[in-house]
C-alpha cells in the first residue's frame, strides 16, 4: 500500500502558494506605482491596506497626489485610479472584461469627500461587437 503523505505534502504547498500570491500586501508609493502606465502589478494587493491604514477622506488634492500620483482619469471632482483591467492584456478566448478602479471624490475645495471601488465585468467579451468569421 502506497503512503499518501507525498500527495498530500504537494496539495498542501499549491495551496499556501496559491493563497500567498493573491494576499494583500502592505501600501508602499513605489509598489502603488509599480506599472507600464497601462497595467500596475501590484496595486490590487496594497489596495487594502491603504483603504484601511490611510485616511484619504479629509486629505486635500495635492497630498493624493504627492501618494498616489497622478491618477488615471480625472472628471469633474473626481479622480479614478486603475486597479486591473483586463482589455490591455491579451484575450485571446474572447474572455470578459473585468475592471476594478479606485475613485475618490472632492468637494469644491479639493478634498476627498469619499472613496469608491468601482467593479465592472462585461459579460460579452471585449470583441463580442465584432462579427464571427
Amino acid at each position: 500500500m502506497k503512503n499518501p503523505f507525498p500527495k498530500s505534502v504537494i496539495i498542501f504547498a499549491m495551496a499556501i502558494a496559491i493563497t500567498a500570491c493573491n494576499r494583500p500586501v502592505k501600501f508602499d508609493k513605489e509598489k502603488w506605482r509599480d506599472g507600464d502606465g497601462i497595467s500596475y502589478k501590484m496595486r490590487d494587493r496594497v489596495l487594502e491596506d491603504l483603504l484601511a491604514n490611510y485616511k484619504l477622506v479629509g486629505m486635500n488634492y495635492k497630498d493624493v497626489i504627492r501618494l498616489l500620483g497622478k491618477p488615471d482619469d480625472t472628471a469633474h471632482l473626481k479622480t479614478s485610479y486603475e486597479i486591473i483591467n483586463t482589455l490591455a492584456e491579451y484575450n485571446p478566448k474572447n474572455k470578459p472584461v473585468y475592471k476594478k478602479n479606485l475613485e475618490l471624490y472632492f468637494n469644491k475645495d479639493s478634498i476627498v469627500t469619499r472613496t469608491a471601488v468601482y467593479e465592472h465585468t462585461d459579460k460579452k467579451g471585449p470583441y463580442s461587437l465584432l462579427p464571427k468569421k
